[in-house]
């Protein structure tokens, strides 16, 4: 990979580094994009790109919580949860506080081992945790909430994903 042409000192050069920078790693990886990569919508404001390989996993996502209704930005947050315990990681797009309850859920209630043990729940568990937040009203824009969980598996011996899609 080239150097760049001299150290970034502003924010904007930084921006436009990494910019710069995203075209040559697809370049030297020499990989198609594929479906693992997500991308913001005018829909669906959160970013969420991943890699997974066999032997390590890659999460990049912005930190803007948007109204659900027009979009504006509310506030910033944590979008990624790692879950060290686990060797996993948890994160979504869609519905922020169902998010988050789902990782309290799984931080501080469930009884799993790993994330595969922890998927073997995930679907029972995520059914109870949405019955309890509310459909959208009249007028109201429905939120779409997928849930990622990446881990290890010691038995399979690499890192693995459960894309868990689970309307509001």
């Amino acid at each position: 990979m080239d150097p760049l042409p001299r150290e970034p000192k502003t924010l904007r050069e930084f921006v436009e580094a990494d910019l710069r920078r995203a075209p040559r790693l697809v370049i030297k990886v020499q990989d198609e994009i594929d479906p693992q990569f997500r991308f913001s919508t005018p829909l669906t404001m959160t970013v969420l790109n991943y890699l997974l390989t066999h032997e390590a996993v890659h999460v990049l996502t912005d930190t803007l919580l948007s109204d659900p209704d027009d979009l504006s930005p509310v506030a910033f947050t944590t979008k990624i949860h790692p879950l060290p315990h686990l060797q996993a990681l948890i994160c979504g797009t869609g519905h922020a506080q169902a998010i988050a309850e789902w990782v309290a859920t799984v931080n501080l209630a469930l009884m799993v081992r790993d994330v595969v043990h922890l998927d073997q729940f995930a679907p029972t568990e995520l059914r109870k945790l949405f019955a309890r937040h509310p459909k959208a009203g009249a007028g109201e824009r429905e939120i779409t909430t997928t849930l990622h969980h990446f881990g290890f598996d010691e038995r399979a011996g690499r890192f693995c994903r459960l894309r868990l899609p689970v309307s509001g």
